[in-house]
Parts: structure tokens; sequence; C-alpha cells
């Protein structure tokens, strides 16, 4: 089970548009996202993961992200980084995962370089980096 994704693992992937993070993840790096900018979603199967700054999501679509949780699990309403009037989480958008759709199968390629970066299926997303 993956625990953490690194900084910029997914960083300048254009065309990733949504994304789930398993309940294994416990933490993110700097600016994993980065210049993702076609995410318009993010589901959280567990409890919210600690992320090394507020950049996680840096230069995506910034307001029109959202993140979504299961009703239940821990840290996205009932800590310091939720801003109850804003509705917000470290400054994302944030909402209840009312319907859980099966993941289906998918292999991820970065558009900046075409390597395989990631695997989904529907029980795990398993992260896999490669040097430049």
């Amino acid at each position: 089970n993956i625990r953490r994704i690194g900084s910029r693992a997914f960083s300048n992937c254009r065309y990733l548009k949504n994304i789930t993070i398993p309940n294994s993840v416990t933490s993110i790096g700097e600016r994993a996202f980065y210049y993702c900018e076609n995410m318009t979603s993010v589901f959280f199967e567990g409890d919210a993961p600690s992320v090394e700054t507020e950049l996680t999501f840096d230069r995506t679509v910034g307001s029109d992200i959202t993140l979504y949780y299961i009703s239940g699990t821990k840290g996205w309403t009932d800590s310091a980084a939720y801003d109850a009037e804003a509705g917000t989480w470290n400054g994302y958008k944030l909402a209840v995962w009312e319907e859980r759709a099966p993941v289906a199968s998918a292999t991820i390629l970065c558009f900046s370089t075409s390597k395989k970066i990631a695997s989904i299926n529907s029980s795990s997303l398993i992260v896999m980096t490669s040097s430049t």
C-alpha cells in the first residue's frame, strides 16, 4: 500500500483530470500535482493526508478544483486546515463524496515525458517514478 505521494510526483501531467487517493496515503509532498492544469477533482478514500505545503495542487485550475472526502473520515472538517466559512480545506473547495463510482483500470502517462507514472485499479493507486 502506498503511504506517501512524493513531491512533484504528478507534476506537469496536464491531462490528468481526476484522481482517487486511496485510504493508505497519509501524506502528499510539495507540489505533487503542480501544473495539472485540467485537474478538477481529487477523491480521497481515507482521512485527510498531511501536506508539505498548501501548494500541493499549485497552478492547477485553482478555485475550480474540488477535494472530495467520505463522510466519517477525519481531518477534513475537524482540523485547522478547514475554513468553515469558505468551505475549503487548505484553500481548496471541499465537498462530501456522495456517491463512490467504481474506478476503472488505467495507466497514467505524464504528458511532458510520456513516461508511465502510475497505474490505477479498483482498489489502489500505485505510484511509479523514474529519474530523468
